[in-house]
Formats: structure tokens, sequence, C-alpha cells
């Protein structure tokens, strides 16, 4: 419904704003149907869950650039407290890139990776956009 009403709004910024939220509860269903279809309701497959969230995204957010995504993903096992909170930054970072970094182009490319080291896990998300402003600040 909210993706619908998204689609007849003339406003640009309430449409987005409203697409925003479609992309974040596409993750958070996202989740709840990877939990449903494990072995267990409360540990989930960090790899296909960030595979899939970016698939989604990718699709969900409107743009005309096409993207290319490259996946490196270790194998990982999370409880659902760990799984959302990231599968939300992922969503947040993963939504911006698309926004942001490929305008003015026709097309961009994107890196996913998770892995483990000593007991650390390690997401990396880049993509070959513009970048920062060299006058960025991130303390204002």
């Amino acid at each position: 419904m909210m993706q619908l009403q998204a689609f007849s709004e003339e406003n640009r910024e309430v449409r987005q704003k409203l697409m925003e939220s479609v992309s974040r509860i596409q993750t958070m269903a996202s989740i709840h149907e990877l939990l449903y279809k494990s072995e267990s309701f409360s540990k989930l497959s960090l790899d296909k869950n960030i595979q899939q969230l970016v698939s989604t995204i990718v699709d969900t957010v409107q743009t005309a650039v096409e993207v290319d995504v490259t996946y490196s993903l270790d194998p990982i096992i999370l409880n659902i407290n760990q799984a959302i909170p990231c599968s939300l930054v992922v969503n947040e970072v993963v939504t911006n890139a698309l926004q942001h970094a490929f305008e003015n182009r026709n097309s961009g490319k994107l890196w996913v990776s998770v892995s483990e080291e000593d007991g650390q896990i390690y997401l990396k998300i880049k993509d070959d956009g513009w970048g920062l402003p060299d006058d960025f600040d991130p303390l204002p």
C-alpha cells in the first residue's frame, strides 16, 4: 500500500521518504522470512540474509542506473538480536549508495563483504560512486 502511495505521490521528497519506509519494512520482512525457512527461529544465516536483502533493495529503489553487485560473504550465523540491527544498517548504507553515489551515471558497482576474524564480524560495503566532497565534515 505504501509503495502504491509512493508511485502516485507528486512530491519527490515525500515519494522518497515513502520508498525508504517500504525498504525498511521489506528488510524486516526479509529477516523474518529467512527465520521461518531456517531450522531455528532465533538464529539467522547472515550471508544469505545480506545477499537477499541487497538484491531486494537494488530491485526496490527506483534508479535508472544499472548496478553490478559483487558479494564476498563468509557463512556466519547470528542471533536475531544481532541480525536485525545489522540488516537495518545494510539497508541504510545500500539505499544511500543507490540514491547518491551514482548520480549522472548509467552504471555503478557495489561490493558487499562479510567476514569473521578472531571472533569479530566485519561488514564492508563499497561503491565506485562519486565519494564525499572535499569539504565534508562528519562532525557538524
